[in-house]
């Protein structure tokens, strides 16, 4: 009898171990979905009270992106969040009340892309001023991989934008360039470009368009006639729930692009499909002090 009782008292120990066991995602499954949209506030993405909170947005997306003829797919976290520039030299000043310092947004995007044995590590910066998120102050992008380490960085003048670039490749683009008027748009800096807009009465302009910085082999960086058009609010269905959303579509030599914003106040990115075929579809959007959360396993709860 108390071999059996004892026998009990175990496996009932073991079973209330396990049950406490963290919640982790199995490889290869698609995590739950968290979509969180504020809702009060004025419509208008820069002016909304929660950037004032001190918490960052923190997107994911589910991912493709073809590579050596390979659909790959991946996860991309874009972090934007309210941060004050040192005026001079334009990084993240030690204190907000730094005499002069200039409130920007800055937007993180992040993503590894596993090729064979091997994987890109890329993350790319942009950085606009809060009152006008439609004007560049500095974007800055670097990519990692087995080959070797690339960066590039360009940074808004009044009149003009400057360009600085260091290539691992010898035929990558290299050294100072100016690359023109500063009101030209950056492809990689669009989402904050357009989440700037009153989108609700945005009928679409004309832009010069400069080609994206996310790469580990930046070759050229061309400049593209664009032409934006608001095709009005449509339904799109994310995570089984239908979200009203803002349909831009981007068209030029080079590039025919679609991107869809939800008609909220904060005007979040939902997809965004490419010129190249890759795709970025929001999964998850939450608002957080994401550099909390660094326990293991803290992704798969909170996100």
């Amino acid at each position: 009898m108390r071999i059996i009782i004892s026998g009990f008292i175990l496996c009932l120990g073991f079973l209330i171990l396990f049950a406490w066991q963290p919640q982790m995602v199995p490889w290869g499954k698609t995590p739950k979905s968290h979509l969180e949209f504020p809702g009060n506030g004025p419509l208008a993405f820069h002016t909304h009270p929660i950037w004032d909170t001190g918490k960052a947005e923190f997107a994911v997306y589910q991912s493709n992106f073809v590579k050596y003829g390979i659909s790959r797919k991946f996860e991309t976290d874009v972090i934007l969040i309210r941060e004050f520039f040192h005026p001079e030299k334009l990084v993240k000043a030690d204190q907000s009340d730094t005499p002069g310092a200039i409130p920007v947004f800055k937007m993180n995007r992040i993503r590894s892309i596993e090729t064979g044995v091997y994987s890109y590590h890329q993350n790319l910066s942009a950085f606009v001023h809060r009152s006008q998120p439609s004007k560049l102050v500095k974007l800055a992008s670097s990519s990692l991989d087995g080959c070797g380490m690339s960066y590039s960085e360009i940074r808004a003048s009044a009149s003009e934008l400057h360009g600085e670039f260091h290539s691992y490749w010898e035929k990558g683009i290299s050294g100072r360039l100016n690359l023109g008027p500063s009101d030209r748009v950056i492809h990689d800096q669009l989402p904050l470009y357009l989440r700037a807009k009153d989108l609700s009465h945005y009928s679409g302009e004309s832009i010069k368009l400069l080609g994206s910085l996310f790469s580990s082999y930046l070759r050229e960086l061309p400049v593209m006639e664009v032409q934006i058009q608001n095709l009005g609010i449509e339904d799109l269905s994310l995570s089984s729930t239908i979200h009203k959303a803002y349909h831009l579509r981007l068209e030029g030599k080079g590039i025919n692009e679609d991107l869809w914003f939800r008609a909220s106040p904060t005007q979040p990115l939902l997809r965004w499909n490419h010129s190249d075929g890759s795709s970025d579809t929001l999964r998850s959007l939450r608002y957080l002090y994401y550099w909390k959360y660094t326990g293991t396993g803290d992704r798969a709860k909170t996100l």
